[in-house]
């Protein structure tokens, strides 16, 4: 299959090795209108603040348009900020995952090593066992792919043998369409490995807060359904972007 990750106008895909390009799971959940979140809102209002502070200490006239570009400038960089963490840290999740030392980045990060102990506990208490960690996964029925970060089998007394997704967000929040996003995943790896998923795991990590809580998980049984809300979102997402999707195929 030999997938690697690229980049479209609309966002993060996947090309196997015939050079077919499959939307990302991520890019096609996007396509979703979002309202502004609070961190957004108040980055938002502490850039305003600031400008306005300055203009009336300075007996400056207030620069409203200024003022807009600043507020959204400081709320894109936040948003930048905390996906550059999100992504290392999924980096050092990753390689203890795969049992790589990770030891220097522990003793760097106080906080980073607190969420890996967590992360740790909750592994062993709900007695996983690792089959593939950052899983590429592909649906060629319904033209998508996509990574989780974790395919374990789980071998524990309260629930006997499953195949379980875990996936691990840094978000603010858990919305709706990681319930969808699950998914999709569960639905491509069944096709790809002829083994149906049993439960799928969503961990939020709060990194400031040094904590890790199960957000959601869904049943086997009800992994249809949410992947019928993937399929509208995906046919909301072909139609906006058709000419960006011919063009790259």
């Amino acid at each position: 299959m030999g997938l690697k990750r690229v980049y479209k106008p609309y966002g993060r895909a996947y090309e196997d090795s015939e050079g077919h390009i499959y939307p990302g799971v991520t890019s096609i959940l996007n396509v979703m209108d979002k309202n502004l979140g609070w961190w957004q809102m108040n980055e938002m209002g502490k850039a305003v603040i600031e400008k306005v502070t300055d203009a009336l200490q300075g007996k400056r006239l207030v620069n409203l348009e200024e003022i807009v570009k600043e507020a959204k400038k400081a709320a894109d960089e936040y948003r930048d900020k905390k996906g550059a963490q999100g992504t290392y840290i999924h980096k050092i999740i990753e390689k203890r995952l795969n049992k790589e030392d990770i030891t220097v980045q522990r003793k760097k990060d106080v906080k980073l090593s607190a969420i890996m102990f967590q992360i740790e506990k909750w592994i062993g208490d709900n007695e996983l066992e690792p089959v593939l960690v950052e899983a590429y996964l592909l649906s060629r029925d319904h033209d998508y792919a996509g990574a989780v970060d974790l395919v374990a089998r789980q071998n524990s007394k309260k629930y006997g043998p499953q195949l379980v997704l875990v996936d691990m967000k840094t978000g603010r929040s858990i919305q709706q369409e990681h319930t969808w996003q699950m998914a999709a995943y569960a639905t491509a790896y069944e096709e790809m490995y002829c083994e149906p998923i049993d439960m799928a795991f969503i961990l939020h990590i709060d990194y400031e807060n040094q904590i890790i809580k199960e957000e959601k998980h869904l049943h086997k049984v009800d992994i249809p359904k949410e992947f019928s809300h993937f399929l509208s979102v995906y046919g909301a997402f072909k139609a906006r972007h058709a000419k960006q999707l011919q063009e790259s195929t």
